[in-house]
């Protein structure tokens, strides 16, 4: 069992440590499903999230005077290569569940009230046409990802994160908070 915690403690002027665990550079997924049984922080001010980042390919065609084509592979950019939350929640809210638009803009977004503080297995289903949300298998939501605002999540590996966030959008912990 993997224990993701924050702590109130001061460091490089900030007052909360806090930590994730990532796939990166080890391994990317394309399509399946992916799935973590977890319980959340039920907590103002936490931020807890399952979710993915694309490690997109693209490809860039030069010609030289001799006619000459290379293709040369360049990184992309935040948010064009996508962002699938598998599951988050900010504080004691609902969780939510969806994926941004390669634009930025929030494309699917379904919550769910369920008791975070108990296990709940929380999965996407992928396929080159769309995306379908669960929550201890019953389904919450699908999304189409035919949108050219979506073609990331048809043409992309993305790998995963599971990180513990304090603050933000989530609010501030309450003073007597010393652990989430």
């Amino acid at each position: 069992c993997l224990v993701i915690t924050a702590k109130r403690e001061e460091y490089k002027g900030f007052h909360w440590t806090s930590s994730s665990i990532s796939t990166m550079c080890k391994k990317n997924v394309r399509f399946g499903r992916i799935e973590a049984k977890m319980k959340l922080a039920n907590v103002r001010g936490s931020f807890p999230a399952f979710w993915m980042i694309g490690q997109p390919l693209v490809i860039k065609y030069t010609e030289d005077s001799d006619g000459n084509v290379t293709k040369t592979h360049v990184r992309g950019d935040y948010p064009a290569c996508g962002e699938l939350d598998i599951i988050e929640q900010f504080g004691t809210g609902d969780v939510a569940s969806g994926e941004w638009g390669t634009d930025g803009s929030k494309h699917h977004n379904f919550t769910h009230t369920v008791d975070t503080t108990v296990f709940h297995l929380y999965a996407i289903e992928w396929n080159d046409e769309e995306i379908k949300y669960f929550v201890d298998d019953v389904l919450i939501g699908t999304s189409s990802i035919a949108d050219d605002r979506l073609k990331a999540y048809r043409e992309n590996a993305f790998y995963i994160i599971v990180n513990l966030a304090v603050g933000g959008s989530a609010g501030t912990p309450d003073e007597s908070t010393n652990i989430i």
